[in-house]
C-alpha cells in the first residue's frame, strides 16, 4: 500500500476516514424520514414505552422478568 512503514500507515488512515464517512452516510441516508414507532390511533406503542420490558421503569414486572431469569438459571445450573 506504501513505500514504507509511514506512508502504508497514512494510507491505512486515509482508508479508515473514507470508510467512516461512507458508513455515516448511509446510516444517515436510512434514517431519513424515520418516525417512532406508534400504533394507528397515535398511542405510543408499548415498544416504544417501554411497558413491554420488565426491567424498565414504566414496564418494571417481577412475574416477566422471572419468564426470563428462571430459564437461564436453569441452563447455567444455578442453586439459589
Amino acid at each position: 500500500m506504501g513505500t514504507d512503514e509511514d506512508s502504508t500507515s497514512d494510507n491505512l488512515e486515509l482508508l479508515q476516514k473514507y470508510v467512516d464517512s461512507q458508513v455515516q452516510a448511509a446510516t444517515e441516508k436510512l434514517l431519513t424520514g424515520k418516525q417512532a414507532v406508534t400504533t394507528g390511533s397515535n398511542n405510543t406503542s408499548p415498544l416504544e414505552t417501554g411497558t413491554d420490558n420488565p426491567w424498565s421503569k414504566d414496564g418494571w414486572n417481577l412475574t416477566n422478568k422471572l419468564k426470563f431469569i428462571i430459564p437461564i438459571k436453569n441452563r447455567l445450573k444455578i442453586n439459589c
